[in-house]
């Protein structure tokens, strides 16, 4: 029998797909897929992930599960008391996964950290842990559970539903001001919660701004990095945080408070003109965050207020001294100066409208305009000669 495998699968070096005819039985619609050469625990195991076979056609599922993770492969897409349904994605230390409790049924995210903790290590790490669960806050992620397998630990987290910021606006989107603002107020509020109890984010980033509902922003990886960077067993690792997106004393290997302020920063940037004010290769980026200005805002967008431009740019000072005194200061400023750039704005009008226009449409061949004002007053209007051809009340009579 021919197997076809999808050519997503046949691109990824660390898959491999074959057909197993020892589970081949009488039933021509059931077999067996085996996955992951570097993982022999799962061909001793018999651990296989199970696929419908239609047609000489292999649907795969759950692929995903064979990564490159001591934890997840000896354990059978098992882990404490939940069962991995899903790679939700992977940072720079942590690779998440889609887990739903064997008995409640519930579903929710599990962080599995790619490291060993030395035994000296362990009961740091269950106080650093302790704290991240302790934050409370309608914008934060729950930490609901976190447990060492062997010398493996991962956290168990809230399950966002809508997916991250990234997604839904990603890479080169330019997102209007009013849901930049609406965004920082909610992350910069989850952000004092974390300072107040002496912690510091390190890698704030859309990738790690949830959506609960398509208004309401929940901040995760809230603490991770300081968690793993606190234990002796990742002293050698890289830095915590994203090049794009770390502060100058970050890339210091000094993070403060104001740290998270820049990196928020750099995300309303990204927001309000569709791109990080630095990009390129990671040293390459590193070494402008350290020591090369922003580009001004409206250099890329013109459009921006130079009030709103002047507020990102303080978020981006070199000098953690020079930014904002506090991540909700920095949130209360960009929604003052948004609240300006609104009421600046040129209301669009006509001479027969007696109040401020509110649509407009153009007829197919572009030789006609209808407009509609604040009080549901309707005209039409010739495009060249700006003649009132008609108007209507849009409510009715009356």
């Amino acid at each position: 029998m021919t197997l076809c495998v999808p050519e997503h699968v046949k691109s990824r070096a660390d898959i491999i797909v074959t057909f197993h005819p020892a589970r081949w039985e009488s039933d021509e619609n059931t077999g067996a897929l085996m996955i992951n050469e570097r993982a022999p625990s799962l061909y001793i195991k018999a651990a296989v992930v199970k696929a419908s076979m239609q047609c000489a056609c292999v649907w795969i599922t759950h692929l995903d599960f064979a990564r490159d993770n001591t934890m997840i492969h000896s354990t059978a897409q098992h882990l404490g008391n939940y069962r991995l349904i899903r790679h939700l994605g992977s940072g720079g230390f942590a690779d998440v996964y889609l887990g739903e409790h064997l008995h409640l049924k519930t579903l929710a995210a599990i962080k599995v950290l790619r490291t060993q903790l030395a035994p000296q290590d362990i009961d740091r790490f269950l106080q650093e842990a302790r704290t991240i669960a302790q934050l409370n806050h309608p914008h934060i992620v729950r930490v609901l559970d976190f447990e060492i397998e062997g010398t493996t630990p991962f956290l168990v987290m809230e399950y966002a539903l809508e997916g991250t910021l990234r997604q839904e606006h990603p890479h080169g989107s330019i997102v209007p001001l009013a849901h930049v603002v609406s965004y920082v107020k909610q992350v910069a509020a989850a952000l004092q919660h974390a300072h107040t109890a002496k912690l510091i984010h390190r890698d704030v980033k859309p990738e790690n701004m949830l959506l609960r509902s398509r208004d309401q922003v929940l901040l995760s990886d809230f603490g991770i990095a300081a968690v793993a960077h606190s234990t002796s067993s990742l002293k050698t690792q890289d830095q915590s945080g994203t090049p794009q997106y770390m502060a100058p004393e970050q890339i210091q290997g000094k993070p403060r408070p104001a740290s998270d302020q820049y990196a928020l920063g750099v995300v309303v940037y990204e927001w309000l003109c569709g791109m990080p004010p630095f990009q390129g290769e990671s040293m390459q980026v590193l070494y402008q965050q350290a020591s090369t200005p922003p580009p001004p805002l409206r250099d890329k967008v013109s459009t921006i207020s130079p009030a709103v431009e002047r507020v990102v740019l303080r978020a981006l000072a070199k000098d953690p001294q020079q930014r904002f005194e506090s991540i909700v200061a920095f949130a209360v400023a960009l929604e003052q100066a948004a609240q300006l750039h609104r009421s600046e704005a040129t209301l669009c009008t006509h001479r027969d409208h007696g109040s401020e226009v509110l649509a407009l449409a153009w007829s197919p061949d572009g030789t006609r305009i209808a407009s509609i004002d604040a009080s549901a007053i309707a005209f039409v209007w010739d495009t060249g000669t700006g003649e009132t051809l008609s108007s209507f009340n849009w409510l009715g009579p009356g």
